[in-house]
């Protein structure tokens, strides 16, 4: 994600003195689907996070974070598989995930990172 955007990518809220982008989950879950295929021995996740950037109205830094999630959907190694889509959030959602995290409301772009491992 750095060289699409050159600027600094930090996982976590984000800070008022680090300017960059910031990739905030606030869910981890098990793939459900995944743990009922009973042929299957792989597992799988999803992780639901939020791209934010910092300073809030630095759109174009927000506009390449994007360009990155959406040009590299796909991430696979021998062990695992992780396939990153955007996903959407009502206003209400997006309310209480900032407030939980406090965080002032800013504009995000929600996203979810579903991933197997396999064994």
């Amino acid at each position: 994600m750095v060289s699409f955007t050159d600027a600094k990518v930090t996982v976590g809220t984000p800070v008022d003195s680090e300017p960059g982008l910031y990739l905030f989950a606030y869910k981890f879950l098990e793939d459900v689907i995944s743990r009922n295929v009973a042929a299957s021995s792989a597992r799988g996740y999803v992780l639901h996070g939020l791209l934010m950037p910092h300073p809030p109205n630095d759109n174009a830094l927000l506009d390449a974070g994007l360009r990155c999630l959406r040009e590299r959907p796909l991430l696979a190694s021998d062990e695992s598989k992780i396939v990153v889509a955007m996903t959407s959030l009502s206003t209400e959602e997006l309310t209480r995930i900032f407030d939980s995290a406090g965080v002032r409301l800013r504009l995000a772009i929600p996203f979810e990172l579903k991933w197997t491992v396999n064994g």
